[in-house]
């Protein structure tokens, strides 16, 4: 690993010349406050997080969240895709003095690379990560974690650096050499945070939605059957049969995946007799189907509903089945959920909530065996994430020595 590492500075050199967009990313590291190493300032962080995109960042937040409640706790954040920077600076604004960010170097070298930046003696990788600079820290570090691993078609490189972590964290047990009950653990970072969410939903939508209450009272509580369209885009009209859906006694909330004035139009088309809101505009109760154009609540509205089609099976993925799965709705979409481990994960857990179709006909969802046997499985008690025994037993080992 260590001969990797080297090729891997060294042809950074000769790649810097073709990326120069790269090469600015990187030299970002230079000049901000935020990226300054605890080093400086002689501090160390405690623990040191690696990832790449925003939902690999999702996947952990909960974790942080709690672990930065703790004041005197300090953490570094690694990441080497542009497309999270927004997300890890805006982060690193509510918490200046706990956090240090650092975007993964490539083509920088010197003083701004990794090795002389980082404090931290324990390290938690998201998945997949496998930069031979990262594992080549195993000699620096007391811990190394690795959360979520993509463990179905790996290969030999990928088996191979399994060896350099210390303790797993599985989304689902996978039998594997590597794994037993003393360095691994079962359990899911990113359903903590939607059962955190979901118990304070109530009050998120309220802050939100000033005239959420009425519309509860109103058309909440007594309508009889309630379907939500989660991540819902137009195009995906022609593949849903509503039938006689909804009738007088039914509702139906459209949360668009992307919220801008065409894709609006376009559902308005569709669908007769619309009530359009947002956060200024309150709901027509002369009417059962409302288009929420507000961003920030869908997870929070899936509790309301018996009822969820999750948008993006009709194109190239699926979107998030876990929200409305712990939410404790049934769960309808179409057919691309190969590449959605949620999916899997809902499968192995209870496979009776979810179903995926060619094409959607509601009246023969409401009519299957499935959903008449269906029991909403809402929990009435007031759960903490913070006390399920594994993510407990979690917390123990990163704080221990």
């Amino acid at each position: 690993m260590k001969l990797l590492a080297i090729f891997e500075y060294y042809l950074g050199y000769i790649v810097g010349l073709f990326m120069p967009q790269r090469l600015e990313f990187e030299k970002k590291n230079l000049g901000e406050a935020g990226a300054k190493s605890f080093k400086l300032v002689d501090q160390n962080a405690d623990i040191a997080f690696e990832f790449s995109s925003e939902g690999e960042f999702q996947r952990i937040k909960f974790l942080l969240d709690d672990l930065l409640r703790n004041k005197d706790f300090k953490c570094e954040l690694i990441f080497c895709s542009p497309s999270v920077e927004k997300v890890v600076l805006n982060y690193f604004k509510i918490f200046p003095k706990q956090i240090r960010y650092y975007r993964l170097t490539t083509l920088l070298r010197g003083k701004g690379h990794l090795t002389h930046w980082i404090s931290a003696k324990k390290l938690v990788v998201v998945q997949y990560d496998f930069f031979p600079q990262l594992l080549n820290l195993k000699k620096s570090m007391e811990k190394m974690v690795l959360v979520s691993p993509k463990l179905t078609n790996q290969g030999i490189y990928q088996s191979w650096c399994l060896k350099f972590f210390d303790f797993f964290l599985l989304d689902q047990y996978v039998e594997n050499d590597f794994f037993n009950q003393e360095n691994c653990l079962v359990g899911n970072l990113r359903e903590l945070s939607v059962l955190h969410r979901k118990f304070k939903a109530r009050s998120t939508i309220i802050q939100k939605l000033p005239w959420f209450e009425e519309f509860e009272k109103k058309i909440l509580v007594n309508s009889e059957r309630k379907i939500i369209f989660g991540n819902y885009w137009h195009d995906e009209y022609s593949f849903i049969e509503r039938g006689d859906f909804p009738s007088v006694d039914d509702v139906l909330v459209i949360v668009p995946h992307e919220i801008d004035l065409l894709q609006n139009e376009k559902i308005i088309e569709d669908y007769n007799s619309i009530s359009e809101v947002s956060e200024d505009i309150s709901p027509d109760y002369a009417k059962n189907i409302f288009l929420f154009s507000v961003k920030g609540v869908l997870c929070e509205l899936y509790q309301y509903f018996d009822i969820a089609y999750v948008g993006g099976g009709f194109k190239r993925n699926v979107h998030s089945l876990l929200e409305p799965f712990v939410a404790g709705c049934y769960c309808v979409t179409g057919p691309n959920v190969n590449r959605s481990n949620e999916y899997k994960m809902i499968i192995d857990k209870e496979p009776n909530r979810i179903q995926t179709f060619s094409k959607i006909n509601l009246d023969q969802v409401f009519e299957s065996s499935e959903v008449k046997n269906f029991s909403l499985s809402k929990v009435t008690q007031k759960i903490n994430p913070t006390e399920i025994l594994w993510y407990k037993k979690l917390k123990v080992f990163l704080s221990s020595t």
